[in-house]
């Protein structure tokens, strides 16, 4: 049975979640327990939309729900999200993400479907309490976000995003330094703890972790 949060959790909650997450095990492996886990609701698009917009972008659930339609664009090779907003940082700081487009990255390609058919201004869009009618021109809220992940596998938003620091670094080789150009980390201390597992089993010549 997947485990049930709160839609709020604390900031020790969020961070045990995410240290505790498993190593990156492989796309089919990874699909298998969680993107397939989508449950068959009324709109399963939205939960789609959350569990698409946070893991391919690495956002922070309070991130993810101000991605914009018009922010996206993409040709064969990348698929780009501009001027994202960064959260917990002092200054306001705006981010691109690049996003390839490849073998490597099945998923890509669900993102951008999910991008052509959005109804609205938003990916994640606001839907009415009762009668679920789409607000176009509104955002979700990051607790609706938390409740539709935990729905899926029982996980964390956060946790979304851990998943894609370690696909990173195990798919694409990201080191820290890119890991954090990537993330707009301003600490190495979360880069470093992708990339330790890895790093210590490439030294010693193990090419797959189980």
């Amino acid at each position: 049975m997947p485990r049930r949060c709160r839609p709020y959790t604390t900031k020790e909650d969020w961070k045990r979640s995410v240290l505790d997450s498993k190593d990156w095990a492989g796309w089919p492996s990874f699909i298998k327990e969680h993107y397939d886990q989508i449950p068959y609701t009324k709109y399963p698009e939205d939960s789609r939309a959350c569990f698409l917009t946070i893991f391919q972008g690495g956002f922070r659930a309070a991130e993810a729900i101000h991605v914009k339609r018009d922010m996206v664009k993409w040709n064969d090779q990348v698929i780009v999200i501009s001027r994202s907003e960064v959260l917990k940082k002092k200054d306001r700081t705006l981010r691109n993400v690049l996003i390839k487009r490849d073998e490597l990255n099945p998923l890509a390609e669900d993102f951008i479907k999910l991008v052509e058919n959005v109804e609205g201004e938003y990916l994640i869009p606001k839907r009415l309490k009762f009668s679920r009618s789409l607000v176009p021109d509104k955002p979700c809220t990051s607790r609706t976000v938390y409740s539709r992940i935990n729905e899926i596998s029982g996980r964390f938003p956060h946790e979304l995003r851990a998943y894609r620091a370690m696909m990173l670094v195990a798919e694409r080789g990201f080191d820290v330094g890119q890991l954090m150009r990537w993330f707009e980390w301003s600490k190495a201390d979360m880069a470093i703890h992708y990339t330790a597992t890895r790093d210590l089993a490439a030294s010693m010549g193990i090419t797959e972790l189980p």
